[in-house]
């Protein structure tokens, strides 16, 4: 039976480009973007190329930890008192402070991703 063609959804357009644009910041590699997230390098390569053609659970893990489409979950991520409470205790009110904690957080994304709870 032939296969069907089927144009993807503006929703995996979107995530494949800003996944390409994501891997081209120096640094940021398919192989890395493997590594910390535990998708196959290849599931990232066929997404990349078109091969993949929808958002399955390893395309959307992987986007997770390069942070692609979490911006539903932001309004509730700043409305946790605890994430206030450490923000309010963090920042001295400058912008160079919001630009320390964000470095900070950059930093620290491949501990708090890689932690499991016990």
């Amino acid at each position: 039976m032939p296969r069907i063609a089927t144009q993807p959804n503006v929703d995996v357009v979107q995530a494949r480009t800003l996944l390409a644009a994501y891997l081209a910041h120096p640094g940021n590699t398919g192989m890395g973007l493997s590594r910390v997230s535990g998708v196959p390098q290849y599931t990232i390569s066929k997404f990349l190329t078109g091969r993949i053609k929808s958002l399955t659970p390893h395309v959307q893990l992987a986007l997770q930890y390069a942070n692609i489409g979490i911006d539903a979950e932001i309004s509730k991520l700043t409305t946790d008192p605890r994430i206030q409470r450490a923000l309010g205790s963090a920042w001295d009110g400058t912008d160079e402070g919001v630009t320390l904690i964000a470095c900070a957080i950059d930093a620290l994304a491949p501990v708090i991703r890689g932690a499991r709870p016990k």
